[in-house]
């Protein structure tokens, strides 16, 4: 959405909802790993119970068969923790608000409808950008996360604007827009700096 500061406005409203879409592959993994470990450590049981109670001692390679725990522990914990995260980000009703200018992007965070973080973020300062499916996913060197960027939320002008933004490829005939320069100055900025209660980097 174009802003009256001639600028592009994109937000994520449900975190937790791109959260569990990025996640998606390590929660498969992590299934798997939990479903397979399950199966090997019931074939110890099993086998081994079996093989006590007939011949009175365990073979080797039955107990070779604990090394199935590896698994079972590793895809326990995944899952535990990408739920548990999940759960997290959804009880703060956490969003982002990214605004694009010509020279870089503000990106504000709210928590229950409250902004309680704004960062600038300059594009010559990119650490790492990659587009997959539905989203742009960029990190800078002032901003500690991947940030997610959902390209549904554009018109097709406004997508090949950022993307340029962002070196990214775009056809060599798309159409872009002309953004005006962020005038903040400054890194990052809280909401205690805005009501005067701490500083901000201005």
């Amino acid at each position: 959405m174009i802003t009256e500061r001639n600028s592009i406005i994109s937000e994520i409203t449900d975190m937790a909802k791109v959260k569990r879409e990025n996640n998606r592959l390590y929660a498969v993994l992590s299934a798997i790993s939990l479903v397979v470990g399950t199966i090997g450590i019931i074939a110890y049981i099993v086998l081994g119970t079996v093989w006590e109670t007939l011949y009175e001692y365990t073979p080797k390679w039955c107990d070779a068969l604990l090394v199935f725990a590896v698994p079972f522990a590793l895809g326990l914990v995944f899952t535990l923790t990408l739920r548990s995260q999940s759960k997290q980000i959804k009880k703060s009703n956490c969003a982002n608000v990214y605004e694009f200018f010509a020279d870089g992007m503000l990106i504000r965070e709210t928590r229950g409808g409250e902004e309680v973080a704004v960062v600038r973020a300059d594009y010559n300062k990119i650490l790492k950008i990659s587009e997959n499916g539905k989203y742009i996913k960029v990190r800078f060197i002032n901003v500690f996360a991947s940030l997610p960027i959902d390209k549904s939320t554009f018109t097709e002008e406004e997508l090949f604007t950022v993307k340029k933004l962002l070196s990214l490829k775009i056809p060599q005939d798309a159409r872009t827009l002309e953004l005006a320069p962020c005038r903040e100055s400054f890194t990052e900025i809280s909401l205690e700096g805005k009501d005067g209660k701490g500083e901000s980097n201005d």
